[in-house]
């Protein structure tokens, strides 16, 4: 909910950004939709991967991914100057954000809590059990209850933690590290580098300014499909395949990548082999590292 409040406001700052011209307004907007982000990459997920059955909590933590690339596809079509990618049109195009703030608004209250939380944070069986006949659309839901009963037993045989304490901790010491070197893995991979050449890449094949937009549209397209795949996959093969595929193809075209566009300027046709690598390199790491 507060990531819907924050996605709304972002929108009406936008439109009064259109309205009045005002810069202020635009950087304010930017500013509460980094907020925005930051809850939905956390709580989304969460909530979805704590609802789910156990037989697809994979693909369906997966979820806010595969629209995340569908959003981006969709912003990049209505971008289009033909359509709403003028001076006087971006702001409103921003502001489309505010449409689904105002449907989840309206949706998410009746929608149950986490049966994981009702019964481990805050004790209440009862509520826990009528939150999952609700989502399961069953009334026989004390097995995956006495899932819950299990997890929470183990939960309190371990020690109270905070933050502090939980670095200090040495039995999930290396459970810790292993969860930072994967989150700086992410941001590290070199996804972020590619995605700034890629339109860069596409001038220098012979494609015109026009054309290059259709063909960031079709990566995105591939990178649907990847993700599609890996939400299909994920359940039987485990998030741990999918993280060490991703992030050592990863690095497998980071170093041919960075050996062939040196020797483009020499070879041309090796910028043709370059894009392919850029869009193969997006989809591995759209199927690990980027979820």
């Amino acid at each position: 909910m507060i990531n819907s409040y924050f996605s709304l406001m972002f929108s009406m700052a936008m439109v009064c950004a259109n309205v009045q011209h005002a810069f202020i307004f635009a950087m304010f907007s930017r500013f509460l939709i980094g907020i925005s982000m930051g809850i939905f990459s956390s709580a989304v997920p969460m909530y979805l991967i704590e609802i789910s059955p156990v037989k697809l909590r994979g693909a369906i933590g997966m979820v806010p991914h595969l629209f995340l690339v569908i959003g981006v596809q969709t912003a990049q079509i209505f971008a289009f100057p033909e359509i709403m990618g003028t001076v006087e049109g971006w702001p409103v195009l921003a502001s489309f954000t505010g449409i689904l703030a105002i449907f989840q608004i309206i949706l998410l209250p009746p929608f149950p809590e986490s049966p994981r939380y009702l019964l481990i944070q805050k004790k209440e069986e009862e509520a826990a059990r009528h939150a999952l006949k609700e989502l399961r659309l069953q009334s026989n839901v004390e097995d995956e209850l006495e899932e819950l009963q299990q997890e929470d037993l183990f939960e309190k045989a371990e020690k109270k933690m905070n933050s502090l304490r939980l670095l200090g901790y040495r039995e999930l010491r290396w459970h810790i590290i292993s969860v930072m070197v994967a989150v700086a893995g992410q941001q590290l991979s070199g996804v972020n580098a590619i995605y700034m050449y890629a339109e860069k890449l596409s001038s220098s094949i012979g494609l015109n300014e026009e054309n290059v937009r259709y063909v960031q549209i079709m990566t995105n397209v591939l990178l649907t499909v990847g993700v599609l795949y890996a939400m299909y996959i994920v359940d039987t093969k485990g998030r741990r395949v999918l993280l060490l595929i991703g992030f050592g193809m990863s690095t497998v075209f980071c170093v041919l990548l960075t050996v062939t566009m040196e020797l483009q300027l020499r070879y041309a046709w090796l910028s043709y082999l370059n894009y392919v690598f850029i869009n193969v390199f997006l989809i591995v790491h759209a199927m690990g590292p980027s979820k």
